[in-house]
C-alpha cells in the first residue's frame, strides 16, 4: 500500500499518494493549471511549457512530470510562473486568431497571451483533414499517432495526410484540442442529394446509438436508438436500416468462409476485415497479410450491397435513385467507400459528430424526440450482431455461430467471458466437437503490430483486429471525451442489447433467412 505525501500548493497543505505528479495533485485539490500537450489518455510529454510551476521558491518544473515529494512547496499563481507560462503560449501557439474550443479559451482567459503566426499548408485525405489556422501546436496528434497506435504517419512540422503510412483510424482527431485535425465531412453531399430529390436511405451503426446521445447532454452509455430514427425520418431520410442486421450477414458469410478455411488448412489464420483502418494497415505496412484477411465485406457494406439489389427491385426503386448514407461510429469507413471493389454500394459514411452537426443545422429538438423504429427487411437482428461495436464481440459472434454450425446444436453458454474486456490481447482455445479453435483479439493497432511482428499469430486459427483500442465504441468518429475511462458506459450499453435479445446467433435472424431463401440462396453466393 503506498504511503502518502504532504505537500504545500498555494499555501495550503494536502496530502497525496505517492507517485502523484504535481498535475494530478492540483487537479484533485481544484487548482487550475493550464495545459496544451497534456491528454490523460496520452504519455506525458512537458512540450508545451504552460504547466510551469515553481517549487520550493527556487527552482521550475512542469506539473505534468514533475512528481510530488515531501513537504514540497508548489506555487502556480506567482507572477514568475504566470510570466513563464505566457512565454510558452505566446512561443507555442502560432495563430491568427484563438479556435473555438473551450480548453483554448480557459487558457487564453486565464494568461492572456499575445499570438505569433506560423505558415503551414493546409492538407487532407479522402478522410482526414487539417487546418494549420486552428492548430495550437501541442503534439497530441503526433503522439497519439505514435505512442498510443504505434503508426508515427504525423510530422507536426510538415503535416502530410495523403502519402504516409496514415490508417485513417481518426484518433488524432480525438484528442485534437482545436478543429485543426477533422474528418472530411460528407455533409454536403447528402445535402445535394436531398435537393435532387434522391430516395435517402440511412443506415445506423450499433456504437453510434449509445453515444450521439452525449452531443446533446445525455451520459455516456444513453440508448437513443429510437431519437436517431425520428431525427433522420425528420432530416429527409425515408429508410433507416439496423447496420446490425448486416453484422449478421458478415458472420454467415465469414464463418462459412473460415470453416473452409479450417478444414482445408489453408491460409490460416484467417483476421477480420470489418475494421477499414486494419485493413488499410495490413496493406500500406503489412501487405504479406493480405491473403490472411477475410474476403467478407463488413458488415455497412453488405447492407449497401442489399439495398442497391435485393431492397430496391422489392420496391421497384431504380438504384439509380437511392442516395445510402452510413452513420457510423469510424472515419476510416470514408476510405473504404470510395475502394474500387466498393463502388457505388455505399453514396456517404457521416461520423457521429457529423451527424449531430446536421441535427443541429435543422433545429432538431433531439432529446423530445418520439422514439421511431428502424423499417422491416434489414432492421432486426441477433444479440451476436450487436456486440460488433466492442473489442472481441466480432469473435463472440462468430464462436456462436460456428458453435451451431459444426455441432447442429444450440449453445447453451452464449458469452466467452475470456474475449471479453479491455485487454490489449486476449486469447482462448474453444472446443467445438472435435475441434479445438485456437482465437485471439486485438484491441488497438499497437497490440496488433506488436502481436503481427513478434510472429506469434501464426499459431492460431481466427483473429480480429480493431484499430481504436476499446474497439468502434471509441470510433475516430464518435464524440471526444476528456479521458476514455468516463466513456465506459457505451460498452456496457452495447453489452446490454446482446443480452436483451431473445436471438442471439446471427443464423436464427428470421430476416437473415428470408435473404438467403429468397435472393442469395447460400453463403458465398
Amino acid at each position: 500500500m503506498s504511503q502518502n505525501v504532504n505537500v504545500t500548493i498555494n499555501g495550503k497543505s494536502y496530502s497525496f499518494p505517492q507517485g502523484y505528479t504535481i498535475l494530478q495533485a492540483c487537479k484533485e485539490s481544484n487548482v487550475y493549471i493550464p495545459t496544451l500537450c497534456y491528454h490523460p489518455d496520452l504519455p506525458e510529454a512537458g512540450k508545451c511549457g504552460l504547466c510551469v510551476v515553481m517549487i520550493n521558491e527556487t527552482a521550475y518544473a512542469y506539473a505534468c512530470v514533475q512528481k510530488i515529494a515531501p513537504n514540497m512547496h508548489i506555487d502556480t499563481v506567482s507572477p514568475e510562473v504566470f510570466a513563464k507560462a505566457r512565454i510558452a503560449l505566446n512561443n507555442f501557439i502560432d495563430l491568427y486568431s484563438i479556435p473555438e474550443s473551450k480548453d483554448i479559451e480557459d487558457i487564453c482567459k486565464y494568461l492572456n497571451p499575445k499570438n505569433t503566426i506560423r505558415n503551414r499548408n493546409a492538407d487532407h485525405s479522402i478522410s482526414v483533414m487539417f487546418n494549420p489556422s486552428e492548430c495550437i501546436n501541442c503534439d497530441r496528434c503526433t503522439r497519439a499517432c505514435s505512442d498510443v497506435q504505434n503508426i508515427g504517419a504525423l510530422n507536426e512540422l510538415h503535416p502530410n495526410l495523403r502519402t504516409n503510412e496514415c490508417i485513417s483510424c481518426g484518433l488524432c482527431i480525438m484528442v485534437c484540442p482545436t478543429r485543426a485535425l477533422e474528418e472530411v465531412s460528407s455533409i454536403p453531399q447528402i445535402y445535394r442529394a436531398l435537393a435532387k430529390r434522391k430516395t435517402l436511405i440511412l443506415q445506423i451503426a450499433p456504437s453510434v446509438r449509445v453515444s450521439l446521445g452525449e452531443l446533446f447532454g445525455n451520459p455516456p452509455g444513453t440508448v437513443v436508438t429510437g431519437k436517431i430514427i425520428a431525427a433522420a425520418r425528420q432530416l429527409g431520410f425515408s429508410y433507416v436500416f439496423d447496420t446490425n442486421f448486416g453484422a449478421d450477414m458478415t458472420i454467415v458469410e465469414e464463418g462459412q468462409e473460415f470453416l473452409k478455411r479450417f478444414e482445408k488448412k489453408v491460409r490460416l489464420p484467417q483476421f477480420t476485415s470489418c475494421c477499414p483502418a486494419w485493413v488499410n494497415f495490413v496493406e500500406k505496412l503489412h501487405p504479406e497479410l493480405i491473403p490472411h484477411l477475410s474476403s467478407t465485406k463488413s458488415p455497412h457494406m453488405i447492407v449497401g450491397t442489399l439495398v442497391k439489389t435485393y431492397f430496391a427491385s422489392i420496391k421497384m426503386i431504380d438504384p439509380d435513385d437511392i442516395f445510402l448514407v452510413s452513420l457510423m461510429p469510424c472515419v476510416a469507413k470514408k476510405d473504404e467507400i470510395a475502394r474500387m471493389q466498393h463502388a457505388d454500394k455505399v453514396d456517404a459514411v457521416i461520423t457521429t459528430r457529423e451527424f449531430a452537426k446536421m441535427i443541429q443545422e435543422f433545429e432538431i429538438s433531439f432529446n423530445t424526440l418520439k422514439d421511431s423504429d428502424f423499417d422491416k427487411m434489414m432492421g432486426s437482428s441477433s444479440g451476436g450482431g450487436n456486440i460488433f461495436g466492442v473489442t472481441g464481440g466480432v469473435t463472440e459472434s462468430c464462436l456462436r455461430y460456428l458453435y451451431q454450425e459444426i455441432t447442429h446444436t444450440p449453445l447453451r453458454n452464449l458469452e466467452f467471458k475470456q474475449l471479453q474486456g479491455l485487454k490489449a490481447i486476449r486469447e482462448a482455445t474453444i472446443k467445438i466437437g472435435d475441434n479445438n479453435i485456437k482465437v485471439a483479439v486485438c484491441s488497438g493497432i499497437a497490440a496488433a503490430r506488436e502481436f503481427i511482428e513478434s510472429e506469434d499469430y501464426k499459431k492460431y486459427h481466427f483473429i480480429e483486429v480493431m484499430a481504436c483500442p476499446g474497439g468502434c465504441a471509441f470510433g475516430g468518429g464518435q464524440p471526444k471525451y476528456s479521458s476514455r475511462t468516463k466513456a465506459l458506459n457505451r460498452i456496457q450499453a452495447i453489452r446490454n442489447f446482446d443480452a436483451n435479445k431473445e436471438i442471439k446467433v446471427c443464423s436464427d435472424n428470421p430476416e437473415v433467412k428470408d435473404v438467403y431463401e429468397n435472393f442469395l440462396i447460400s453463403p458465398g453466393s
